[in-house]
């Protein structure tokens, strides 16, 4: 009796020094990161980015993609991946994902993250002033983390295959081997043997089913998680401000984790560790009786059969989860970049108004200012910083009408719809040549133009590249023009030059210089008006130290064909 006694004891205190020792580890893990958290506010994300750990973000955006939102060609053209991740301090993924979604469809429709202005300031302002409440939502978050390269919505999609979850052949085969049990009694030699089949098929069909349900023990797992993490989450956002800044949020994330309720409940039978890997006895025995009963497989059916039909409340779950984060990874860039911001006027006037602004991803970018009543033409020398301008701007407006914030020092201007035309290169998958792709991609804008809604904003950068001087410059004017004459305002960037007139009044001119000195080029990429009156791609040769020859028999060439109008024989 006494060897028993102290075996129960060595156990005893061996399952509750682990348990300490367990707790004590989860407390620092938690003491080190909100250590880091304090330490990091103000500065650069912390993030890495690797193209598994990338997936996940966009699945949100692709589940609810609209008509408004801005499209692939704009969202590569200004390289807003870059942009996502330097405003991502997110640190759960329903808020990367939200983010993402927030920055696709920048309120177009004056719907979005950030539709009511001045609530969403008062969020931003709390998570930038409550220090302690900001960290302890972190933490929270930052439990609802991506532990796989899948979001929720990929796990939703798996959804789609129809497995067969119905659980009456379980409950038919467990009502049969019952009534053998009570035939024992009755006439044991032949209900015995039959007792023993049924036993057998049991067994075989346990695991045959659970070998199917595998697949699907990722896709429950990762939405558990989501539950539990927004339960937490709720109790901590009532107690936020005035304990009405979340309302919205809390409400659906609380009727969500109802309509869920009978998800989790009874989950661990399913979630448990497979058969035997654990080492407890108590588990083992567990394990068995599973097998038996085929308890966990019932239980896995019916939080299918619900997830299958409770599609909406997930997702309602992460927006609602995902827009409470938002605000947080706001204030974290605001403070980022805090002497260097604006919070954007919005007016029903077609007038686009800068002060100051420049390129969120450049260090030391130099700001921009400009007041734009009507089309934009730009001119001006390689490399002088006109597709960087049209970038600034397009980024701007879109930050503006996402998440409230600009870097500048000022912004004013209507809700747009946002197009770009500038970054593009050939389609091989199609076979569409560059300006084949070109007039496909200016196609679109025009077609935007035309429908009904918010004006569009438009960036264009070099028009026409793809074809020949004449017909480019023919073409070019023709479709700016049209620009003009529609709901739209164009910021055209352009090497040709005669454009500046033939476009008449219907365009502003502006450029951008540079000056030659000593055989080099310098810049200082700031924007004036009227048109450029210099060109320095040949100097350019000379600086990156061409043979004189070749800049000397070219700057002869062109100055030939300027005087004459035909080019020499080379």
């Amino acid at each position: 009796m006494t060897t028993y006694i102290i075996v129960f004891g060595v156990v005893l205190a061996f399952l509750i020094s682990a348990s300490l020792f367990g707790m004590r580890g989860e407390s620092r893990r938690k003491r080190l990161f909100l250590a880091k958290m304090r330490r990091i506010y103000g500065k650069y994300p912390d993030k890495n980015y690797t193209v598994e750990n990338f997936r996940h973000i966009p699945t949100l955006f692709q589940s609810h993609a609209r008509e408004d939102s801005v499209d692939d060609i704009t969202w590569n053209d200004l390289d807003m991946d870059g942009v996502f991740m330097r405003l991502n301090y997110c640190r759960s993924a329903a808020g990367e994902e939200m983010l993402y979604h927030c920055l696709r469809n920048p309120a177009s429709q004056g719907d979005g993250i950030a539709a009511d202005e001045e609530l969403f300031e008062k969020k931003v302002r709390f998570y930038d002033e409550e220090t302690e409440q900001r960290l302890q939502a972190q933490l929270l978050f930052d439990e609802m983390r991506q532990v796989s390269k899948y979001s929720v919505y990929d796990h939703l999609e798996v959804m789609d295959e129809g497995l067969d979850c119905s659980n009456s052949g379980h409950y038919i085969l467990l009502g049969m081997i019952a009534c053998s049990i009570v035939g024992c009694f009755i006439k044991f030699e032949l209900f015995i043997f039959v007792l023993i089949l049924l036993l057998i098929a049991n067994i075989l069909n346990y695991f045959r089913e659970k070998s199917k349900n595998q697949a699907y023990l990722a896709t429950f797992s990762h939405i558990l998680r989501v539950l539990q993490g927004s339960k937490k989450l709720c109790a901590l956002l009532r107690k936020a401000g005035d304990g009405n800044l979340f309302q919205q949020e809390v409400k659906d994330m609380e009727e969500s984790l109802s309509a869920m309720a009978a998800f989790q409940r009874g989950s661990s039978l399913v979630m448990n560790a497979s058969l035997g890997s654990s080492g407890n006895p108590l588990d083992l025995l567990m394990d068995y009786l599973k097998i038996l009963t085929h308890a966990d497989l019932i239980k896995f059916n019916q939080m299918y059969r619900h997830l299958c039909t409770h599609r909406d409340d997930v997702d309602r779950l992460i927006r609602a989860s995902g827009a409470s984060e938002v605000p947080l990874s706001v204030a974290c860039y605001r403070a980022s970049v805090r002497q260097s911001h604006c919070r954007p006027e919005f007016t029903e006037e077609n007038v686009l108004e800068m002060t100051e602004v420049f390129h969120p991803l450049i260090e030391k970018a130099v700001p921009n200012s400009l007041k734009c009543e009507k089309n934009v033409l730009i001119t001006g020398s390689n490399a002088s910083g006109k597709s960087t301008f049209l970038k600034s701007t397009a980024i701007s407006a879109i930050m503006a009408q996402s998440i409230r914030t600009v870097c500048g020092k000022g912004y004013r201007a209507p809700v747009y719809r946002i197009f770009s035309s500038m970054a593009l290169s050939d389609n091989l998958q199609e076979g569409d040549s560059y300006y084949i792709v070109e007039i496909k991609s200016l196609k679109r804008i025009l077609e935007a133009a035309s429908k009904e809604g918010a004006p569009v904003l438009c960036f264009v950068d070099e028009v026409l590249r793809g074809t020949n001087t004449v017909e480019r410059i023919a073409a070019s004017a023709q479709i700016l023009k049209h620009f003009a004459n529609r709901n739209v305002l164009c910021f055209a960037a352009t090497h040709d030059g005669e454009l500046t007139s033939m476009l008449g009044s219907g365009y502003d001119n502006y450029h951008f210089d540079g000056k030659i000195s000593d055989g080099d080029v310098r810049f200082d990429y700031k924007i004036r008006p009227g048109s450029a009156k210099t060109r320095n791609a040949i100097q350019l040769l000379r600086s990156l130290g061409y043979e004189e020859r070749i800049v000397n028999d070219a700057e002869a060439s062109a100055a030939h064909f300027l005087k004459t109008g035909v080019w020499k024989t080379v």
